[in-house]
């Protein structure tokens, strides 16, 4: 999923517990194709543990870069794991369901992986990552910029 750059970029950020820098980029791309594969065949997900645990693993990397980015480490790591981040709550973002309601997007504890995925990626200044992981969340474009509600 990732190409030689990237995995690089990926294996370069801050150290984690319980994850192996060297094989992350490859966790990563089974970690979706194994959640991407069990929500197409799950009619209940409550009912798929291994799903749910995969879903787990996957918001932990999330949330501890996400807190290694907002924390004091800088330069190359902070870009690093601002896209180990990104790429976790895209994939998160990808397989989860989303709620009708987009207010859920937005709450007084946390963002929706969705949003969180492409401001992370801008952060780690991979700009196409973060166009991608950003479509789908517009409601589309006015025809005339110059309108006034």
């Amino acid at each position: 999923m990732f190409d030689a750059e990237t995995a690089a970029l990926i294996r370069s950020a801050p150290p984690l517990r319980g994850v192996d820098p060297e094989t992350l980029p490859q966790e990563l791309t089974a970690i979706y194709a194994e959640l991407a594969g069990l929500r197409l065949r799950a009619a209940q997900l409550a009912d798929a543990p291994e799903y749910l645990a995969q879903i787990e693993r996957l918001a932990r990397i999330a949330a501890v870069c996400e807190a290694q980015v907002d924390d004091t480490i800088d330069g190359e790591a902070r870009r690093a794991a601002a896209f180990v981040a990104g790429t976790a709550y895209q994939i998160l973002g990808r397989v989860m369901p989303i709620a009708p309601d987009r207010a859920a997007f937005l709450s007084a504890g946390a963002i929706h992986p969705r949003i969180a995925a492409p401001l992370l990626f801008l952060i780690a200044e991979q700009s196409p990552d973060a166009r991608e992981a950003a479509r789908g969340l517009g409601v589309g474009r006015l025809g005339d910029i110059h309108r006034t509600p």
